[in-house]
């Protein structure tokens, strides 16, 4: 997964190629899109709620036995 998008109140989206760090907000060339619209806002609010629903809790001896760069099989 790489999704890339901020729901705020339910009413609006931000998404596109940009990281959410400093670099990426203020000194890189990215693109991204912010808004209300919603028949835009919907799907994207289904997407956070169907991820945020099949997700699951990570204790710390999982996180500590994965490989280095964090992909495990």
């Amino acid at each position: 997964m790489h999704h890339k998008f901020v729901i705020a109140d339910g009413s609006w989206v931000l998404t596109g190629s940009m990281n959410f760090t400093p670099t990426g907000m203020d000194k890189s060339h990215e693109g991204y899109i912010i808004t209300d619209h919603p028949d835009i806002v919907g799907p994207y609010a289904g997407e956070f709620n169907r991820l945020w629903d099949s997700g699951r809790i990570v204790d710390k001896k999982e996180l500590t036995a994965r490989p280095p760069g964090g992909r495990g099989r």
